[in-house]
């Protein structure tokens, strides 16, 4: 429990570093990019476009973006020594965390359970599917600097 603490005090302390905010922001834009697609995907299947999906997209990406920063902060992103696909399939988590997280944000608690979770849960694995192909095509660049070290959990020679 301390080393979490630990874990926790130092991403504070991060937040207030330049590198920290450029991580964020590269991760905010993942995030969105991996909720909006599905979500339009979505829509244009639907054919239905009104204000109340208008506000469910803005919502879910602000439960996205909720999402980036509480991990960061508390401590639960998956450490640069991990491998690869252990990185990429935490990004899927995350993913789907926001997709979820941005509906559920759009209705009391009561209506939580009315919601249309047949189409949540086809936006939020697509968002899922997304982020870890995009994951791995294009590794956000936490993962590049940390692959200079391990790739698919094998060291490199040299």
């Amino acid at each position: 429990m301390t080393a979490y603490l630990a874990r926790v005090r130092a991403a504070f302390a991060a937040a207030l570093t330049r590198d920290w905010w450029a991580e964020v922001a590269e991760a905010s834009i993942r995030q969105a990019q991996h909720i909006a697609i599905p979500f339009l995907l979505v829509v244009i299947s639907t054919g239905r476009v009104d204000l109340a999906l208008a506000t469910g997209l803005l919502l879910q990406l602000a439960g996205g973006e909720i999402v980036v920063i509480t991990r960061r902060l508390a401590a639960l992103t998956v450490p640069d020594t991990s491998d690869l696909v252990t990185r990429v399939i935490a990004r899927g988590l995350a993913a789907f965390a926001g997709a979820i997280a941005g509906y559920v944000l759009t209705v009391p608690i009561a209506g939580v359970l009315s919601l249309e979770w047949p189409t949540i849960l086809v936006s939020a694995i697509g968002s899922t599917v997304l982020a870890l192909v995009h994951g791995g095509l294009d590794p956000a660049a936490t993962d590049v600097i940390a692959g200079d070290d391990v790739i698919l959990g094998e060291h490199r020679d040299g």
